[in-house]
């Protein structure tokens, strides 16, 4: 993630900025990229470091925490929303699931990370094989229970 910032500038000439973009690592002089969006390309970063939050909070629109716990991430959340200041930055969490676990387990901890203030939960569901079948178990466990909108 140390090289992180420096992509950043590239990324905001794609959604619309200009170049050349000269950066301490690389730099272009013109580019092309085409179709160019219709809006603004939602950004997002990802991690738990205090660095992954001081730049999430510059620059980008969603974050996704991979904590340990709900309580990690709600602690991440509430430090994120002090450095973000006034901009709204959208807060989500990355979990893993390959089966192993109970299905209904898995389903408490995305409640629970929803509880914990996570907009959006994400899983990943492991090896190819399988992976149907668990989102579409992970999905009828969670099913009535809670707003998941």
């Amino acid at each position: 993630m140390a090289r992180s910032p420096t992509t950043h500038s590239p990324c905001c000439t794609i959604c619309g900025g200009t170049a050349p973009y000269r950066g301490r690592r690389f730099s272009y002089e013109s580019g092309v990229f085409a179709p160019v969006p219709a809006g603004r390309v939602p950004i997002m970063v990802g991690g738990n470091s205090d660095a992954a939050l001081r730049r999430t909070a510059r620059y980008a629109d969603i974050w996704q925490g991979f904590p340990t716990d709900p309580d990690a991430f709600a602690g991440r959340a509430r430090t994120l929303a002090e450095l973000a200041g006034d901009r709204r930055v959208v807060a989500g969490a990355r979990i893993s699931w390959d089966g192993t676990a109970p299905v209904g387990r898995i389903a408490d901890v995305v409640l629970a990370y929803g509880e914990a203030g996570a907009a959006q939960v994400a899983v990943h569901f492991g090896e190819h094989a399988g992976t149907r079948t668990r989102l579409e178990a992970l999905a009828e466990a969670l099913r009535g229970r809670g707003d998941l909108t």
